[in-house]
């Protein structure tokens, strides 16, 4: 069998299958590299490709390295051919040989800055084209990327672009880096680089979109994820970055579709069930959402937010008891996840616990201070529990509040008792959000008072709509159905 010297778009196709596990059979050589009359060798070389992409396809680089050295070279040294082999055992984790192997071949062509520690005695003489070069220190950052040597790794992608401002994975190598370190402009620059090079590189593409929704483009980046797309509909990860640039635009019904794909494509990875149904559940679909946490729980059980997630959209569904258990088992696993503090005291004021309720909205509340709420919130469920343990509570947390604070005018009603004034503030208050809190409050002191109808008044006012999906809504859901019936 006759191996012709290995062309470049063997060289990206390996080197994209090392870094993503994605590309595809490469479809032929460059017709300057055969030599004349050369045809049935060419033939060979689809062979040789093959039966090395399907090896590394398949997670086994050893067996593509065995296919390299069994093909009979017509230039064994030729660099291209040196690299590709190179490439291969940084697949199948000789990095040492790989590197020595590198080092050499960029010694021979002069380049000292590369060589440092390579024998100039083994090395090949011949001058790398400014290609193979660049070709051969993206190689070398390979390597660094393995061994946890990001400094390493971007001072070799910079010298392969100062070789070569061309080489598509020096500029999808930078714009990885740049991308890491939250720098999106100019990652958007370096991708759209190597597009203009390769207009389908797939790495590029995925790079660009996500450049692109990181910076507030999303509708940038749903144009780039969908050619992503278009030259590998079978990535998962496309349709995943995709549906988040959709949800930046509102359009759930797309980002649902495009997480179902992305499932159907990887049916056991959780993440995937928990991304949907957060989507679900953003865009009231509750049953839809408790299926999809309940599958990811299946998959990555040790994961809190599965639970947290599971538990909101149990307790929107009326679904207390079992909302309680998924917010307890997410505290087991994260015990500092203080927001599950607020919707654990919630769901135990409406379990009728409320001396747990207090001291769950009371600990929520020292790791928030900010919201003041969760003083009124657990004083509500200290006067469910007495008259005493609600008035002792707050009369050592009303100081938290300023005077003309509206919520201190709650905490005085708590109380007091008198509600005259505390309802002109509530009628004068300009905050919407503080308003219906406000108003939540007063109505559940007004429930536990006996008064029922003023409290309904208050729940059913067209503020208290803003408090869907916080723990104060989970409890004005419930109560509504109690004072109702």
């Amino acid at each position: 069998m006759k191996f012709q010297p290995v062309i470049r778009g063997g060289i990206i196709l390996l080197s994209s299958l090392f870094l993503l596990s994605c590309a595809t059979v490469p479809q032929g050589g460059s017709s300057e590299q055969k030599s004349p009359g050369a045809e049935d060798g060419f033939e060979d070389d689809i062979e040789v490709y093959d039966r090395m992409s399907a090896a590394i396809l398949l997670g086994d680089p050893r067996e593509a390295i065995q296919a390299y050295e069994q093909a009979k070279l017509d230039d064994p040294d030729d660099p291209a051919s040196r690299i590709l082999l190179a490439r291969l055992q940084i697949a199948a984790g000789e990095l040492d040989t790989a590197e020595t192997m590198l080092r050499e071949l960029l010694n021979g062509s002069g380049d000292t800055d590369s060589a440092e520690g390579a024998s100039a005695e083994n090395s090949s003489t011949r001058e790398l084209s400014d290609e193979d070069r660049a070709d051969a220190l993206v190689s070398l950052s390979l390597i660094e990327r393995a061994r946890g040597r990001r400094e390493a790794e971007e001072d070799l992608l910079v010298r392969a672009l100062q070789a070569d401002e061309t080489n598509v994975q020096a500029n999808t190598g930078i714009g990885e880096i740049l991308l890491e370190k939250e720098q999106y402009d100019r990652a958007e620059q370096r991708f759209q680089k190597a597009l203009e090079t390769e207009d389908d590189n797939f790495v590029a593409l995925q790079g660009l979109g996500n450049s692109y929704l990181r910076n507030g483009k999303s509708q940038d980046a749903i144009s780039a994820f969908s050619r992503a797309i278009d030259v590998d509909p079978d990535y998962s990860y496309s349709y995943v970055d995709r549906s988040r640039a959709f949800v930046e635009q509102g359009y759930y019904d797309r980002a649902i579709a495009d997480m179902t794909r992305a499932i159907d494509l990887d049916e056991q990875n959780g993440w995937n069930y928990l991304d949907r149904g957060r989507m679900n559940a953003r865009s009231g679909n509750f049953e839809a959402a408790e299926q999809d946490f309940s599958r990811a729980i299946q998959r990555i059980p040790g994961v809190f937010l599965n639970y947290a997630y599971r538990g909101q959209v149990r307790a929107f569904l009326g679904e207390y008891e079992d909302a309680a258990a998924d917010y307890e088992q997410a505290l087991e696993i994260r015990p500092d996840y203080y927001p599950a503090y607020s919707y654990l005291g919630a769901l135990e004021y409406i379990r009728g616990n409320h001396q747990n309720s207090g001291r769950l909205l009371d600990e929520a509340w020292k790791e928030e201070k900010a919201r003041g709420s969760l003083i009124l919130f657990s004083a509500a469920a200290g006067f469910a529990q007495s008259p005493g343990a609600g008035r002792s509570y707050l009369e050592d947390r009303l100081g938290e509040f300023s005077r003309d604070d509206l919520f201190y005018f709650v905490g005085r009603f708590f109380i007091d008792g008198v509600d005259t004034r505390l309802l002109r503030q509530i009628q004068q208050e300009e905050d919407m959000q503080t308003k219906a809190l406000a108003q939540f409050f007063t109505a559940l002191r007004y429930a536990q008072r006996g008064q029922i109808s003023t409290a309904l008044a208050l729940l059913n006012s067209q503020e208290q709509e803003r408090l869907e999906g916080t723990p104060e809504g989970v409890v004005r859901t419930w109560l509504i159905d109690e004072l109702s019936q």
